[in-house]
């Protein structure tokens, strides 16, 4: 979840050239969305609780998911999901295997 940015240094540390980078962020109203949103709320909950931050704002965890889908249908309106960072970079020729 956190390496995103740190990848260009990784490459570098890993003896490849530096990397093309991409964030892309999707938006949208579909379920599916909402659904991965809950999703990734869901399995960083014991994560995000550690450093005693409350998710009591965000309400009873067994309705959230219905209450996210209920907000973004009612709303008209697109929500984002998390960033993702793609990082890629081409050996020059006569490199041998890593």
């Amino acid at each position: 979840m956190e390496i995103g940015v740190e990848l260009h240094q990784m490459f570098q540390e890993a003896g490849l050239p530096t990397p093309n980078m991409r964030l892309e962020m999707l938006l949208g109203s579909d379920p599916n969305l909402t659904r991965w949103s809950y999703d990734l709320l869901f399995s960083l909950r014991l994560q995000i609780q550690q450093p005693n931050v409350s998710l009591e704002p965000l309400g009873d965890f067994d309705t959230l998911l219905q209450r996210l889908q209920a907000e973004v249908g009612m709303s008209k309106t697109v929500i984002p999901f998390v960033g993702m960072v793609g990082a890629w970079a081409q050996k020059p020729a006569g490199e041998g295997s890593l």
